[in-house]
C-alpha cells in the first residue's frame, strides 16, 4: 500500500470516535493505509476564539450532535454511551500517541482511548492523574514507601545513596556482565 489517508483525531471528538472505529477496514477495502495523526484542537478553538468545544457553546446544536451520535452508533453497530463529561480532558493519552503515531499499535491504542470514552463513560485523562489525586499527592517528586507518602529529607538520602551506588556498580561492570536492556517489539500494546 503506497497510497495513504491522514486521519488527523483527537479522542474527545466525538466525530473522530465515529471515524476511528471504522477507518482501518474502510482503508484496507479501498488499498490505503491510515496515518494516524493525534492532535489536540484546543489551540484552533482558541484562535476562533472559543472558550470550549462548540458542541458545548451552542446548545441546540450540541442536542442535535447527540441525537445523531447515538442514530450514528446504531448504523454502524459501535458501541455507545454519552460522555457524563464533554469534552473529556485526554492531554496525556494524546501526548502519547502524538508520539508513537507510526507504531504499529497505535490504531488499537487510539480506538481503546476512544472506546473508554465514547462506550464506557471512562476518565481518559490517564489513571496516573487519577490515582495521584485519590492518595492526596502533595507535589513531585512525592514517593511512597510501604504505602506512606514521604521526601527525601537529608535524614532520608540514606536509601538512595545505596540505590545510586548499586546503579553506578551496575555501569561500571564489564559491558558482557550488563543486564540486556529491555526492547519493545512492534506489538507491543500499552
Amino acid at each position: 500500500m503506497s497510497d495513504r489517508v491522514h486521519f488527523w483525531l483527537d479522542f474527545g471528538s466525538n466525530d473522530s470516535y465515529l471515524s476511528a472505529l471504522r477507518i482501518e477496514d474502510a482503508a484496507a477495502w479501498r488499498g490505503v493505509a491510515v496515518r494516524w495523526r493525534p492532535f489536540l484542537p484546543v489551540p484552533i478553538f482558541q484562535s476562533f476564539g472559543w472558550s470550549n468545544s462548540p458542541f458545548v457553546l451552542q446548545k441546540q446544536k450540541g442536542d442535535h450532535v447527540w441525537k445523531d451520535m447515538e442514530r450514528q452508533c446504531i448504523k454502524y453497530a459501535l458501541p455507545w454511551r454519552r460522555p457524563s463529561v464533554f469534552p473529556r480532558a485526554a492531554t496525556w493519552p494524546m501526548k502519547v500517541a502524538a508520539a508513537h503515531a507510526d507504531a504499529a499499535w497505535i490504531g488499537d491504542y487510539c480506538r481503546a482511548f476512544m472506546t473508554r470514552n465514547f462506550a464506557l463513560d471512562e476518565n481518559i485523562a490517564g489513571e496516573a492523574m487519577a490515582q495521584a489525586q485519590a492518595l492526596s499527592t502533595f507535589g513531585a517528586p512525592t514517593f511512597f514507601v510501604r504505602g506512606a507518602p514521604g521526601h527525601l529529607a537529608p535524614r532520608r538520602r540514606l536509601p538512595v545513596a545505596r540505590a545510586g551506588r548499586r546503579l553506578a556498580a551496575v555501569r561500571d561492570r564489564p559491558r558482557a556482565h550488563r543486564p540486556a536492556p529491555v526492547r519493545r517489539h512492534a506489538g507491543h500494546r500499552l
